[in-house]
């Protein structure tokens, strides 16, 4: 499945982050970085100063679009971070060597 759109089938680019925000109220995500293992692996993706989450809404950010490579194989973590640069949430995971979804 192309998931993004691209017209590249069964690529890293189809590797995504969701994000959501279960409140009630919008989130500002103006300069929060989303970033895997700091200091290792891909760059960070820093949000640009427009970027809102409504209440209850899910974004989806595409490899292809952030630079973000999460190793499935290996394990990776993922880390979200203020504008102030204070960690709000992070996911941890082991190897998957398997072909299935996380």
């Amino acid at each position: 499945t192309d998931w993004n759109g691209d017209g590249v089938f069964g690529s890293s680019s189809d590797q995504y982050i969701e994000l959501w925000n279960s409140g009630d109220v919008p989130i500002s995500l103006a300069n929060w970085t989303l970033d895997d293992q700091v200091g290792f692996g891909s760059q960070a993706c820093i949000f640009g100063s427009d970027a809102v989450l409504d209440a209850d809404e899910r974004g989806v950010i595409y490899q292809a679009d952030s630079g973000i490579m999460l190793s499935y194989y290996y394990g990776d973590e993922i880390n979200l971070f203020n504008a102030n640069g204070q960690l709000i949430n992070n996911l941890s995971f082991g190897a998957n060597i398997s072909e299935f979804d996380l």
